[in-house]
């Protein structure tokens, strides 16, 4: 795999190096990954995109992506961990709020740059990462990803939606996804997150509720489901494989709880997840 490396925190693959390689990727950090021609899709996750022309996705840490064998696409991937762009453990509420990594959300945030307004800074920022180690390089290629956040954001207006809730309360939701996805596997209570935030499970709910629109015992169900799903398609994991990776001794209701929660029965899944593969 051809790709440009430092060990500082960002990264930026091309896409061609990609090409024959179908397998995940785990997203270590926050991901921008820009498709400026070509053909072939994105798997993220357990869904299928298309790689069109102009076009950003954006993919946050923990998601598996991957290409189709035959995708002929050129572009870059724009890979950066939080510390890269606060170094000094600043406030990193741009990450957070602008929307575009999304916890609450499996999906990607795709933006279409038909008109080009983020071509020329997409470009800025690759060939400042490839050039020499000139002065001040990195505080370069920090303002450089900030601002292509904050105008990413503002075209879909996803700070204007963001700021109709409290700057507390989506601090605290925030912190509880997070939360949910560092300990999923061992705690699948909301009584034990409320624990952990010392306050009562009906006020998480109603926080969480107030939020995002759901409950907190949805998003918990959702991360179950998502890891599921990816054990599923990405490594061939049968039921009772997956139910005891998830907890479950009993393979009968984690049956149930796969076909309630997703809608479709778990060998149906697998029949679909295999399909796209």
């Amino acid at each position: 795999m051809k790709a440009l490396q430092t060990q500082t925190g960002i990264e930026i693959n091309t896409l061609q190096s990609f090409y024959g390689i179908s397998q995940p990727v785990k997203a270590a950090s926050y991901l921008i990954l820009w498709s400026k021609e070509g053909t072939g899709s994105i798997t993220v996750d357990t869904e299928q995109y298309s790689l069109n022309n102009d076009t950003l996705y954006c993919i946050r840490p923990g998601q598996l992506y991957s290409f189709d064998a035959g995708f002929n696409a050129s572009g870059y991937i724009i890979e950066f961990s939080a510390f890269f762009l606060f170094p000094l453990g600043e406030n990193t509420q741009l990450l957070k709020n602008s929307g575009l990594f999304d916890v609450k959300g499996s999906n990607p945030v795709i933006v279409s740059d038909d008109d080009k307004q983020f071509e020329h800074l997409l470009l800025d920022i690759v060939k400042e990462f490839s050039g020499s180690n000139a002065t001040y390089k990195l505080e370069v290629l920090r303002a450089l990803i900030k601002v292509l956040i904050i105008q990413l954001s503002r075209s879909l207006e996803l700070f204007d939606t963001a700021a109709t809730v409290q700057d507390d309360d989506a601090d605290f939701v925030n912190t509880f996804l997070e939360m949910v996805e560092n300990n999923f596997l061992q705690m699948k209570k909301v009584s034990d997150y409320a624990a952990m935030l010392c306050i009562a499970p009906n006020y998480l709910n109603i926080k969480v509720k107030k939020v995002s629109g759901h409950t907190a015992s949805y998003h918990i169900q959702q991360c179950i489901l998502m890891e599921a799903k990816r054990k599923a398609k990405w490594e061939g994991m049968g039921l009772k494989q997956i139910a005891y990776h998830l907890g479950y001794d009993d393979i009968a209701h984690f049956s149930k709880f796969f076909k309630k929660t997703a809608g479709i029965s778990f060998s149906g899944f697998k029949k679909t997840a295999y399909a796209m593969i």
